[in-house]
């Protein structure tokens, strides 16, 4: 069997006709072609000279280290906040997105019922631990400044208009 070339045929493993069949070499790596064109179903591939599976077995890859990932043990655990104790030591406020919380506030949601707040994790947000489960809240908004944004003035209103064209010329006049 001649050489193969750029160009030129060769039997390869076709991926999409599941077969071996001839194919026009489109690209070369030394003396072996890299890419072929299947002249069945016209699919370009990389070259294989026998289907999967036929050539000798591949040594078994070795396991996975599990050391890059994060094992239970590694994450720390959340401070167990005795709920009750914490709720009966003091009022619980009723809560609103408007008002501010603090730390080891009692809050009365009308929802989830009682709770206390365990985590400030942003502008705006509190955790609160509720004996449904923690829930992230919003509070503190209306502190917060908004800015207004006017639409921009409609083709009946009155106003200044701007414009592409140069201004009027008064030469000449």
């Amino acid at each position: 069997m001649d050489k193969p070339t750029v160009g030129g045929w060769t039997q390869s493993w076709c991926t999409t006709c599941k077969s071996i069949g001839e194919h026009v070499v489109v690209a070369m790596v030394g003396d072996t072609p890299a890419k072929v064109e299947c002249t069945t179903c016209h699919k370009q591939h990389q070259y294989r000279a026998a289907p999967p599976g036929d050539s000798e077995k591949k040594p078994a890859k070795p396991p996975r280290s599990t050391t890059t990932r994060r094992r239970t043990a590694d994450i720390p655990a959340a401070p167990v906040v005795d709920l009750a104790a914490k709720v009966a030591a003091r009022a619980a406020q009723k809560y609103d997105p408007l008002q501010r919380f603090a730390l080891d506030d009692v809050v009365q949601h009308t929802s989830f019922g009682v709770g206390v707040v365990t985590a400030l994790p942003g502008v705006g947000r509190l955790e609160v631990l509720f004996p449904a489960g923690t829930k992230l809240l919003t509070h503190d908004r209306g502190t917060q400044k908004v800015a207004l944004v006017r639409p921009p003035p409609r083709d009946d209103q009155a106003g200044p208009r701007v414009s592409d064209a140069p201004p009027p010329s008064t030469k000449g006049r």
